[in-house]
């Protein structure tokens, strides 16, 4: 791998989330993001793929590789792998809580404790980082251009069909998956005053979606 990058928006979002959260919450949603890209670049050193840069952004890590023409089925997998990481650790911390006596909504509300109090105990810890990768996980399965679902359902698309195709399918599910982020984050500030979190980060998937869109069509 040639080299690490941070972008502005990255380095921002994680100094929000550590000023609005606190240090030790702060590390352990950083880890659980850690951990996702982890299982990124293990799918690619399974498949020989070689990584040209790494760099960090506000919708997580953008990985290059230096293979020009990857199949879609490994572009299936290398996508699919962060978010698997996350569930799979996930699982495993639900299972052990669950063998210690812990249920899972004990597990949560310890991690409630501790993102309010910034103190908890090692449940509450491992609660967190359990819910941490949670979010990662399904919130990059969501099928929009830039998170890994979106790469996911283009290569499963194009796989059967053709690449046209799947651009066209893949602009529709990327339009009504941000419809349905900001109707909830909208219904979230009017019913209990939360949620423009999500509709700030719906936004910049929009913006970011629309600069890629204009920068394809200069290119072209």
């Amino acid at each position: 791998m040639r080299k690490i990058r941070y972008g502005l928006g990255g380095i921002l979002l994680f100094l929000a989330l550590m000023i609005c959260n606190g240090v030790k919450p702060f590390v352990i949603y950083a880890l659980a993001a850690l951990l996702h890209e982890a299982g990124h670049i293990l799918a690619a050193k399974m498949q020989k793929i070689k990584l040209k840069e790494i760099k960090f952004g506000i919708f997580g890590a953008k990985i290059e590789t230096d293979a020009r023409l990857i199949s879609y089925k490994s572009e299936f997998f290398l996508a699919l792998a962060g978010p698997l990481a996350n569930l799979v650790s996930a699982a495993i911390i639900f299972a052990i809580s669950r063998a210690s006596g812990a249920s899972a909504l004990e597990l949560f509300e310890k991690a409630s404790e501790l993102l309010e109090s910034g103190q908890s105990d090692t449940l509450g810890y491992l609660g967190f980082f359990a819910v941490s990768s949670l979010v990662h996980a399904v919130t990059n399965l969501v099928p929009i251009a830039k998170l890994d679902g979106g790469r996911v359902l283009y290569c499963a698309v194009a796989a059967i069909s053709n690449e046209g195709f799947a651009e066209r399918f893949l602009s529709v599910t990327t339009a009504i998956s941000l419809f349905a982020i900001w109707t909830m984050a909208l219904y979230l500030m009017l019913k209990i005053s939360s949620g423009i979190g999500i509709y700030a980060f719906a936004f910049c998937i929009f913006l970011t979606t629309l600069k890629q869109d204009n920068s394809e069509e200069k290119t072209n």
